[in-house]
């Protein structure tokens, strides 16, 4: 299965996110999309996405002498495109919103997709993009996609292939997992389909999401 992301936040080099990572003591990425859900063995969340958590948390903390909300610090991801092959890819994406499309979806932009971006994510795109003057052909990478300036909060969407999309929260809205004919709520999308299918006797299996 392949995963669609739109997200709000920066576009950065690879190379540029690895050195960032790896001189605060955190694993580099290797080109390799973080996985969802890493598996029983594994922490929920991947190192990398953790650690920029963190460091929002703490950014946000010092501009405005509060931290960002759990619901801001949710949304801060690594997102890293590939398709089956193709060259490994160039450019990682940091978000701070993000929506996945299982087959169609509505997305409303101000509420899910935000151009304000919380506090302090500005200055971690400025501290992540410092790596770049480090080496000069991440810094020729950064000129090349046009990032100069401040622009923290662009709107992306990316392909990223043998990438699993985990049809539960926090990957989808509350009404995605609510039984349309008795408004129960389910904690997966598996479990909604098999309520339907054994408590209203509907007879379509593994129905395409109208909205989704």
């Amino acid at each position: 299965m392949g995963l669609i992301t739109l997200l709000r936040g920066f576009k950065v080099p690879i190379g540029v996110l690895d050195c960032f990572l790896v001189a605060h003591g955190v694993e580099e990425t290797y080109s390799i999309a973080p996985r969802l859900e890493p598996g029983p063995l594994a922490p929920p969340l991947d190192p990398q996405s953790a650690f920029l958590r963190a460091r929002l948390a703490a950014a946000g903390t010092a501009s405005t002498s509060s931290p960002p909300s759990p619901a801001a610090l949710d949304g801060v991801r690594v997102f890293i495109p590939n398709r089956r092959g193709q060259a490994d890819p160039t450019y990682a994406y940091v978000s701070y919103a993000f929506v996945m499309v299982f087959s169609q979806r509505h997305v409303d932009l101000a509420a899910e997709l935000p151009e304000r971006a919380p506090p302090g994510f500005a200055a971690l795109r400025r501290d992540v993009l410092a790596c770049a003057s480090k080496a000069s052909e991440a810094a020729g990478l950064l000129h090349a996609a046009g990032m100069v300036g401040d622009a923290e909060s662009e709107l992306f969407v990316l392909f990223t292939e043998d990438r699993e999309f985990p049809l539960k929260r926090p990957f989808v809205r509350e009404s995605d997992l609510r039984c349309e004919l008795c408004a129960g709520e389910f904690e997966t999308w598996s479990a909604l389909q098999v309520h339907r299918i054994e408590d209203h006797g509907v007879t379509v299996r593994n129905p395409l999401p109208d909205d989704l």
